[in-house]
Parts: C-alpha cells; structure tokens; sequence
C-alpha cells in the first residue's frame, strides 16, 4: 500500500457561529487533511470530514470533481451530505487544487497530464479509501457511495468496478462512455448491480446520449437525471437547485435502504464484528469442505493487491536478484517483511494483524477467516512477477502466532 500522511495538525471547517459578545463557538465539523503521495511522485490532498453526530458505522460519500476544478467548487452539497450523517471524503486528484505539486514542491497542473495519467486516477482514489477504512474503524466498507463529475464520473465508475465489496452507489454527472482514456461500459458491467444515479442537462445534448448509452451497460438500478440547463459537470449543481437536493435524497435512500437489509452496520461494535465472524466461519465449516472453504473465502479479499504491488516493484525493479530485492525491502519498510527462501519463492509477513473487522479482539479465530488475506497476497504477487503465483497460509496471528506468514511460489 502506498503511503499514506495523516496530516497531523486537525483543521476546522470554515462555518462557526459568532455569539452575540463575540466569542466563536465550537467548530461545525472537523476535518482530517489526508496527503498520498503516487508512485510518480504527486501528493494528492484530500479531506476527511465527519458529521457531528454519533454513529457506530458511518456512510460515505466520495467526491471526485471535474476536469480542470477542485474539491472546493462541490460548495453546500458537502454540508448537505454532513447533516444527513454522512462522511465526507472530498480528494483533489492530481494535477488539480491542492494536489498540483509534487514531493518536491514542483507545480504540476493536469493540463500537461497524458492519458497514462488520468488512467492511474482510479487506483489512487482505491488507495486512498482502502487506507482511510483501515485507520477509520467506524466506516463500513459497505457503506460507501461515490460522486463524480466528467473526468470524475469515469474515475468513480473505474473504481466500482475493482472496489470489494461493491459501493453503495455511483451518482455520475455528465459521464462518458471515454474520456481521457478512462473507457467506462465494460467497467459499469464489471461493478455488478451497484445502483447509479445519473444526470446530464438538456443544454448538453452530447452528456445527455452519453448517459443514455451507458445505461445499457449497467447491470443495477439506473436512474437518468436529465436537468433543463446547467452545461457539463459541476456547473450543473449551480444551476440547478433542485439536483444537490435530488443526489443527497438518492444517496440516504440507498443508506437506509442498506441499514434496513443489514442491521448490523448501523450498530455493530468490534465485539459484535467478531462475532459476525466467528458465526461465518462455524457456518462455513459445518456445511463445506475445506477445498470449498479455502476458495470461498479466498474471494473475500478486501482489495486487489495492486497498490501493494506497486511499492514493492520499486525494489524489485532495482535489485540484480531476488535476494537483494528482499534485502532492500526488508531495509525500507515496517509494515511488512520479506524472507528469502529461493530464488522462486519468498515468506510474506505481516507482524500484525490487518483485519479491521477481528483485530482489536483479542480472542483466536478459525483459520478459515484468514484466507481472505491470501487472495490479497496472490493480486499482489501476481501483478509484482507478472507471472500466476501460488499462495499458502503458513501462520497466522489470529490463530495463535505472533505474525502472518504467506508463502510466494512463482
């Protein structure tokens, strides 16, 4: 996984209330600034923000913007969506608002990107969700929704189609069928029956067939917003009244819609998640074998691997061999470790548990639970060597030893 910078410094959204003898109140919501650096070198900011009111598992909301703007221009909709109880996650994606330097402080603007560019758009806004899950233990997986505009719209499609478990829903405004070449139909098809939102305005006859085209290609619920004026992307929100109040309406219909269908997520704490789990595993072994078990779980994998993979291609692409591209690993990074057995197989460790779900308790579970994280493994390993490889489940911490050990055989 790449890196990932939760800024420390925790920053006040600007809506505070002056009291009458001019004292400010209390901050509305607080907001964490999120920086992500890219494999090519790009910090990508983002801000996380929470309503002020408690939940055990909070929805949220992605926002990507368009083409040539930035987070800041999605305006009220973000406060819309905070006081409907919904998290906020607003990333300016790279190239555009506070995401146009580099680690060097070197502007970059998205006018000089290539296509090669906006097509890594994609698995940096999945890395960015996956990591703000892991260190954010009351946002459901399940829970979240994307919004995007234009270039915004075909990221949040790409991303459906990769993210496990499904999104909640994709509200699209103005998407293309291709566009920077981010292609969406076969992507729509592959994010299964997520439910979409979809608008264009009358004024813009192309956006307008493109979201009729597209919808032959989603397998879920499809609803077309077609809006009288308002031009391409975020334009429309400003023109439009009634749209921030139909997509924040769309959006909590699919939330309660979800809470009603699994009750769990609105109230499960670590002990109930455990649980959860520990009755999956009891089901699965009282009523498969352990061939069925292993692949079923597999399947379970919570990403593909390939922001992992990438990082750890950085050492292998400079090491003269398999040794020393584990040595170098090994040198550099904590969070997992290498172990060299030959020269076509390798130990992947973790030295702490990586399930949000059944980490914090402490308390062992069924291997079968764990199998999940080799499907994981084989995504990583697979795009690392280009090649299939072949996982195995050594250890695991959750059943009883101080780390996780996956063998690599390619």
């Amino acid at each position: 996984m790449r890196k990932l910078a939760i800024i420390l410094a925790i920053s006040v959204c600007a809506l505070f209330c002056v009291a009458e003898k001019g004292f400010a109140s209390e901050p509305k919501y607080k907001s964490t600034n999120i920086a992500y650096e890219t494999a090519d070198k790009y910090i990508i900011n983002s801000k996380l923000t929470f309503p002020n009111m408690y939940k055990a598992h909070y929805p949220m909301i992605v926002m990507l913007h368009s083409l040539g703007y930035s987070s800041k221009y999605w305006e009220t909709l973000v406060d819309d969506f905070l006081l409907a109880g919904i998290v906020v996650l607003e990333i300016d994606m790279k190239g555009h608002g506070k995401s146009s330097s580099d680690i060097y402080f070197k502007r970059r603007s998205w006018i000089y990107l290539t296509d090669k560019d906006y097509k890594s758009y994609p698995s940096e806004v999945l890395d960015i969700v996956y990591n703000v899950i892991e260190s954010n233990d009351n946002i459901a997986p399940s829970y979240i929704s994307y919004l995007g505009a234009d270039i915004g719209a075909n990221t949040a499609i790409w991303v459906a189609a990769q993210q496990r478990p499904y999104p909640l829903g994709l509200v699209l405004i103005s998407p293309y069928m291709d566009f920077k070449g981010l292609y969406t139909p076969i992507k729509l098809a592959d994010a299964g029956k997520v439910p979409v939102f979809s608008a264009a305005a009358m004024d813009d006859l192309m956006s307008v067939k493109q979201v009729e085209e597209l919808e032959k290609f989603a397998q879920g619920d499809y609803e077309k917003h077609i809006y009288p004026n308002g031009g391409t992307g975020m334009l429309m929100l400003k023109v439009n009244p009634q749209m921030p109040i139909d997509i924040v309406n769309w959006v909590v219909k699919k939330v309660n819609e979800f809470e009603e269908k699994y009750p769990l997520s609105k109230s499960a704490d670590i002990e109930k998640k455990f649980e959860w789990a520990k009755a999956a595993c009891n089901y699965l072994e009282e009523n498969f074998d352990a061939e069925l078990i292993y692949k079923i779980r597999k399947e379970c994998r919570c990403n593909d691997g390939k922001s992992i993979a990438n990082k750890i291609l950085k050492y292998l692409n400079k090491a003269n061999s398999i040794e020393e591209f584990v040595a170098s690993f090994n040198a550099k990074e904590s969070f997992a470790k290498l172990e060299y057995i030959s020269d076509n197989k390798i130990l992947f460790c973790y030295p702490e548990c990586c399930c949000a779900c059944v980490k914090r308790v402490p308390q062992p579970l069924s291997m079968a639970w764990c199998y999940c994280t080799l499907g994981n493994a084989e995504g990583i390993f697979t795009e690392v060597f280009k090649k299939d490889v072949k996982v195995t489940l050594l250890e695991s911490i959750k059943t009883g030893s101080d780390r996780c050990v996956i063998e690599v055989e390619w």
